[in-house]
């Protein structure tokens, strides 16, 4: 939030990627945080990428992604993180 704060949401379009191989393994809630980053002035999207996970770290993921109002994608290969990136730039999502 702190690196988007001089950039207010009604004014900018402000899109964070969060790309993850697995589960949170610091002590921390990334659902929460999620949470507070998409009810702050900076009103992100927030597109939650799972690289090649499975199972909790997964699940965990798409609950980053629900809390924050945005999408999460399985990807396999940099390819398909490619795609994500065009088609994101493409639809503005």
């Amino acid at each position: 939030m702190k690196d988007f704060s001089n950039l207010p949401g009604d004014k900018n379009t402000n899109i964070i990627y969060l790309v993850s191989d697995g589960v949170e393994t610091c002590d921390g809630d990334p659902v929460e945080v999620a949470r507070k980053l998409a009810s702050s002035d900076i009103t992100p999207i927030v597109n939650v990428i799972g690289f090649g996970t499975v199972g909790q770290g997964q699940q965990q993921l798409k609950a980053v992604a629900q809390a924050a109002g945005g999408c999460f994608v399985l990807i396999q290969n940099q390819e398909e993180l490619q795609k994500e990136f065009d088609q994101t730039k493409e639809k503005g999502r």
